[in-house]
């Protein structure tokens, strides 16, 4: 068996078949001596008995070094397995969290989420004296445009006015859905004024959407 592997490129088996073929060869000395046919050296049986020792003892080696590498590849998979749960994990966790806040139709804060967010605004403006302005928005005439055109229709509408609507505030403000197609945005740092030109901007962009149905 260990010439056969060894003939198919096993190292190991490579070793263990030279190993056999020096005791065959101090086996076959030791018998030509005993009959007479070659002279006696011990030194020759010993060398023949320390190289087969050595060749078992880089078997063993090999054997060792191979065993590592089989454990440092099983422990990347088991790494590169455990990263791939955790991501997994963690997307689910973060899917779940927008399920939680998020409107599914426009992508905006609902009305759970916005509360909370408003509440925490509120706070912070009652404890640094920061001014903090709200708008509340509520689509014209919508009831007739899901009567007219269906509700498919309504939602898309939806859509596209919270995408015109999150590109008329700033990064640091907060839009939610509450419902239906009533909106409110938080704006924080704004003056009375400044919400005024805030609303009236987004007055204008709704009135001039085109949306296709």
């Amino acid at each position: 068996i260990a010439f056969f592997h060894a003939y198919h490129g096993d190292i190991n088996a490579k070793l263990l078949a030279g190993g056999f073929a020096i005791m065959a060869g101090v086996t076959l000395y030791d018998a030509a001596t005993a009959q007479g046919i070659l002279p006696y050296a011990p030194q020759r049986i010993e060398w023949g008995s320390l190289a087969f020792q050595l060749i078992l003892g880089s078997i063993l080696i090999n054997r060792y070094r191979q065993t590592q590498r089989q454990l440092q590849e099983l422990t990347l998979k088991l790494e590169t397995k455990v990263e791939e749960r955790t991501q997994a994990l963690a997307q689910a966790n973060q899917h779940l969290i927008n399920l939680a806040h998020i409107d599914s139709l426009t992508g905006l804060l609902n009305r759970r989420a916005f509360l909370e967010k408003l509440e925490e605004e509120a706070t912070r403006t009652q404890r640094t004296g920061t001014p903090l302005a709200i708008l509340m928005l509520d689509v014209d005439h919508f009831k007739g445009i899901n009567d007219t055109y269906g509700h498919a229709a309504g939602d898309q509408v939806l859509k596209e006015l919270s995408q015109k609507l999150q590109q008329q505030i700033r990064t640091i403000d907060t839009a939610g859905r509450l419902g239906g197609e009533e909106f409110a945005v938080i704006l924080v740092n704004s003056q009375l004024e400044a919400a005024a030109e805030t609303a009236e901007r987004i007055r204008l962009a709704v009135a001039g959407m085109k949306v296709q149905i």
